[in-house]
């Protein structure tokens, strides 16, 4: 996952408390997650959460259909004529464009099981390729009790404990999936975290807190 690391200077404001590094091999960039999404930082929240300065974050490869006036798909507004970190393709038709603010706005309202491309209404593809350009598509199941877990770590009082939280809306919000889900220490019970602030990947519900670690290591 993207190496959460002790205080160290951000390579864009300057300003200590940087905890995300670039994953790029001989790369050792690093920021301060807010930071780096307004610089063209690539944060892939999902699987092992890796993260990438500007100058190595993916970017998309596809050859647009030529259009006169391209438009974004979601807002109707122009987009760049080239892709770029703020202007994105569907890679199913090469058709669709859109702002990145656009589709993730998209993406959060629609969730993983209703988000697809507004022109050609493909859904694996374009899917795979948001995840991989850092866009954000929450999990929103239905038939989950994630909605209850929530409600429960709230009435406890729970909040994101990790040295360095790097969530947009805070210590003590708590996502239904994904990055920004709240869990709780294995052992104590009393201290969480959010996935993506230990890094924490999506195919374990486990965590152990610091405190914890240090009791379970005699120290």
């Amino acid at each position: 996952g993207p190496t959460l690391l002790s205080p160290q200077k951000c390579c864009i404001c300057r300003h200590r408390g940087a905890s995300v590094r670039c994953q790029h091999e001989n790369c050792s960039r690093t920021f301060h997650f807010p930071c780096g999404r307004e610089r063209g930082c690539v944060s892939q929240l999902f699987g092992e959460y890796r993260s990438f300065c500007w100058l190595h974050a993916p970017k998309q490869q596809a050859r647009p259909v030529p259009q006169e006036h391209r438009q974004c798909t979601v807002c109707m507004e122009a987009v760049e004529e080239r892709l770029s970190f703020n202007t994105l393709t569907c890679p199913a038709c090469n058709t669709a464009h859109f702002h990145r603010y656009c589709v993730q706005r998209q993406a959060r309202i629609a969730g993983q099981h209703r988000f697809h491309c507004l022109f050609c209404w493909d859904v694996e593809n374009i899917r795979t390729e948001m995840f991989r350009l850092g866009i954000q598509i929450p999990s929103m199941d239905p038939e989950s009790d994630e909605e209850e877990d929530c409600q429960e770590l709230s009435q406890q009082n729970s909040s994101c404990s990790a040295g360095t939280c790097l969530c947009p809306n805070g210590r003590g919000y708590c996502g239904t999936a994904g990055p920004w889900r709240l869990l709780l220490c294995r052992s104590c019970g009393s201290r969480g975290t959010h996935r993506f602030c230990s890094t924490v990947t999506d195919s374990s519900d486990s965590w152990e807190c610091a405190n914890c670690v240090d009791t379970d290591s005699g120290k």
